[in-house]
């Protein structure tokens, strides 16, 4: 069975390590949410503060953002995942965040990023947090654009390693990150993870849908469930942000974008009926793509099943948010693991699905 979850592979690593960017400064966390309670704590955000955040997103964060006193309001995302520099300075005149989060929703590029004149007039009025939660984070690749421009990662989500990176300015992370490694919550939260990745492999290995589906369903939810509940964040293991720098980028970098290309070909080839759409992707980001996102105006466990039929399980990426009130997405896995059989074969169920 395949997941979008990557397994451990050779292929991943390289013998000579990445640098980080110069001006560039970063700290390693356990996990994206420990790194931003201690960034906003550091930056003195009060309780109260608003917390703007695009309408696909991490329900279970934005709960964690509530139960830290913090008010997460949502802007509108268009369905390629994408806000007009005009639609989202409106929403910050309107709520007056203390924090603007941008992300880029399954690798793909939010171009207003690429606006630098935008991105500086936000970060003079609050900090503004480049999510890169679905992007693998090349250190020597970072370009923040003021000292109040941050970018974070999740390392889990697109590698074998566990843990979140921030980076930022050397100015804007001038404070001291949190010393707390040790303790029930990060005891807690890597024992999990640790007994996920080791279920997760054995399943992987035996191509067990049952095991794989124990490791989703009950260790991983049980280790989301936990993180980001404690009140304070708390610092990663040194030893992973070492391993960090010998990842094979540009080997991962072809692989994705070869795979891009062929579902695209394989799924879009043909005509398909209107309750499927092609979200917008620049071939720019292909290779920077956590998963190949398709676009649905229905989600179908019927489709799910089909897919787990041929030994791919794919996921409706966060149905309980605001954006997915109108339409789906529908994640399907890109990785070493991911042969170019599994990309035809999935296509074909999704033609076959689409167009009955």
């Amino acid at each position: 069975m395949i997941t979008y979850y990557q397994p451990l592979s050779r292929s991943f690593f390289q013998s000579k390590p990445d640098t980080i960017a110069l001006g560039v400064k970063r700290y390693y966390y356990g996990s994206f949410e420990d790194g931003l309670w201690d960034l906003l704590q550091n930056k003195e955000v009060p309780v109260n503060a608003v917390i703007l955040i695009p309408s696909f997103y991490c329900m279970d964060v934005a709960e964690n953002m509530r139960s830290h006193g913090y008010i997460p309001t949502f802007y509108d995302l268009d369905k390629h995942f994408q806000v007009s520099a005009k639609n989202l300075l409106r929403s910050i005149s309107r709520h007056k965040p203390a924090v603007v989060v941008l992300f880029h929703a399954c690798g793909i590029s939010l171009r207003i990023l690429q606006n630098k004149q935008v991105v500086q007039s936000i970060a003079k009025k609050a900090l503004v947090i480049e999510d890169g939660v679905h992007r693998l984070i090349k250190p020597s690749t970072v370009r923040l654009l003021h000292d109040n421009h941050f970018l974070m990662d999740s390392l889990r989500k697109v590698s074998p390693l566990p843990g979140s990176f921030l980076y930022g300015t050397t100015r804007g992370l001038s404070y001291q990150q949190t010393s707390r490694v040790v303790g029930c919550y990060s005891f807690m939260g890597w024992f999990l993870y640790l007994l996920f990745r080791l279920t997760f492999e054995i399943g992987h290995h035996f191509r067990s849908a049952t095991t794989l589906s124990f490791a989703h369903e009950r260790i991983l939810k049980a280790h989301d469930n936990l993180i980001g509940n404690h009140i304070l964040g708390h610092k990663g293991l040194p030893l992973v942000s070492s391993l960090q720098k010998y990842v094979h980028f540009s080997s991962i970098e072809q692989k994705k974008h070869r795979q891009v290309l062929l579902y695209e070909k394989e799924l879009y080839a043909t005509t398909l009926r209107d309750s499927i759409y092609r979200i917008s992707i620049q071939q720019s980001d292909y290779k920077k793509l956590h998963v190949f996102p398709v676009g649905l105006i229905r989600a179908s466990t019927k489709l799910l099943k089909q897919l787990q039929k041929i030994g791919v399980v794919a996921w409706y990426k966060f149905d309980d948010c605001p954006w997915s009130k109108k339409r789906n997405v529908l994640f399907l896995p890109l990785g070493f693991h991911v042969k170019n059989e599994d990309i035809i074969a999935s296509a074909k169920v999704i033609r076959h699905f689409v167009n009955s």
